[in-house]
């Protein structure tokens, strides 16, 4: 027994759960937004930025190095003109303030997030708490989206394009299927682990994940998931932090064991779905009995055989959504019906444009787009779908070249950490979100876009340029 018995211990816990408090508050703030329908709505975005700004201050005073740091990243700086930018523009916005100002100070909220988690999470204590937390949230979440498919149960599973796809506690299927892609890192770091009831947990919830990003439907999604299985594969040491055998493991226990589960599920047969999760697991264990460093490593592929692993990751991916399409029985109900391959997008935002070169300079005002678009819309919507285009409407010029800004920093940080294993364990949800934002309208479930902040704060903390403040 280490000297100080067990009350040692328990004094030594003291200044542990100090340090972790604030990180848990944070991280339980997002999860009860994301849990209010994705956090959607004035009282959850009046709770986002309340809690994200005490959480600024906090950050200010007790780690004031990291802070300053995180404060100068473009995509942190951007999100913080943007709400500049859209608070000034409600005095000419058609839309009523009570609202607007909430959306106008979003982006703020979101880079206080970042900051927070930025500071942090500099301590591997700090990191594994913010990867448990990503792992559990993407299992419960994708556990209620599954289940409400089951059911057919609204609103854990919506009817969107005319089909049932799971939903979840976020009550939308792409925010649902980023989350998914967003843990998939963590869940296969901890499917490598050495803990018997870890590991198990996290090969059910790998496979969990990519039924459920399977099941949505998602083409977004499904190609952000088929990019991160090609570079674990071609490369793993960086992008996976394992050679190339437990990378084709893990490709295998997302793709297969997620078509798998996808397939019994689209087949009204949830039981066999639990027994298939079942069956992935045990096969899993029976087969890869040794985990940890001490694999062989495995020699280098030549090019042509690389490019053939790419090659059949993709098809991997496209054959899985394509399954999981092919079983759906076609109809036109639902919050989203049939509408091309683009889902009418590309004509959205030549209407959008349009409207946008009427003010092009200073745009027509904060949370004014659907109020100015409706009538060009030839099916009015209330969002147009691509936040650079959005932000072309309603802040002009000024505010499409920041959010420009905010997606293209992030990219431009994560393609700087490239070569870190543990930036790697964050940089999938922070570029997936970036390409739903070119795409979708999931900027305004504040919820899943502080998950966002939250990868990107994380991101950021792997900068090794930055200080190691640990206080």
């Amino acid at each position: 027994m280490p000297e100080g018995g067990s009350g040692g211990r328990l004094t030594e816990g003291v200044p542990r759960l100090r340090r972790v408090a604030p990180n848990v508050a944070l991280l339980l703030l997002v999860s009860g937004v994301a849990v209010a329908e994705g956090g959607f709505g004035d009282t959850a975005y009046f709770a986002l930025i309340l809690g994200s700004g005490m959480a600024l201050l906090f950050a200010s005073f007790r780690h004031p190095e990291p802070f300053l740091h995180a404060l100068a990243k473009p995509p942190v700086v951007a999100l913080g003109c943007l709400s500049v930018l859209g608070t000034i523009s409600l005095l000419w916005s058609p839309s009523s303030w009570d609202s607007a100002i909430l959306h106008a100070l979003l982006p703020g909220a979101l880079a206080c997030i970042a900051i927070f988690i930025s500071c942090a999470c500099r301590g591997d204590e700090q990191r594994l708490l913010v990867e448990s937390w990503l792992a559990v949230l993407a299992t419960i979440f994708g556990l209620s989206g599954l289940v409400g498919l089951a059911l057919e149960q609204d609103p854990l599973a919506i009817i969107l394009g005319g089909h049932w796809r799971p939903a979840g506690f976020i009550e939308y299927s792409p925010a649902l299927a980023f989350l998914q892609v967003a843990a998939m890192p963590v869940l296969a770091l901890g499917a490598r682990a050495d803990g018997l009831a870890v590991r198990i947990t996290c090969v059910l919830s790998l496979s969990i994940g990519g039924s459920v990003t399977i099941l949505t439907g998602d083409r977004t999604m499904l190609l952000a998931a088929a990019s991160l299985i090609v570079c674990w594969l071609l490369w793993p040491q960086f992008s996976l932090g394992a050679n190339r055998r437990e990378a084709v493991r893990c490709a295998l226990l997302w793709g297969v064991g997620g078509l798998l589960v996808a397939l019994t599920l689209r087949s009204s047969a949830p039981v066999a779905a639990l027994l298939t999760l079942a069956v992935v697991a045990a096969a899993d264990q029976y087969a890869c009995p040794v985990r940890g460093p001490g694999l062989p490593s495995v020699p280098k592929l030549s090019g042509r055989l690389r490019n053939g692993l790419a090659v059949a990751a993709v098809m991997l991916i496209v054959a899985a959504a394509g399954s999981a399409l092919l079983l759906e029985s076609g109809s036109s109900e639902g919050v989203q019906g049939r509408s091309g391959i683009d889902h009418g997008r590309v004509e959205l935002w030549g209407d959008s444009l349009r409207v946008a070169a009427e003010k092009p300079i200073l745009g027509h005002g904060q949370a004014s787009y659907y109020l100015v678009t409706r009538t060009e819309q030839s099916s009015p919507v209330r969002f147009a779908h691509n936040m650079v285009v959005e932000s072309a409407v309603e802040t002009g010029l000024v505010g499409a070249l920041l959010f420009i800004l905010v997606l293209a920093g992030s990219t431009w940080l994560a393609w700087q950490r490239r070569f870190s294993p543990q930036a790697w364990l964050f940089t999938p949800g922070v570029l997936a979100f970036v390409l739903l934002a070119l795409v979708d309208w999931t900027w305004y479930l504040s919820g899943v876009s502080a998950i966002w902040a939250v990868c990107l704060g994380a991101l950021i903390a792997t900068d090794e340029s930055g200080s190691s403040d640990s206080g």
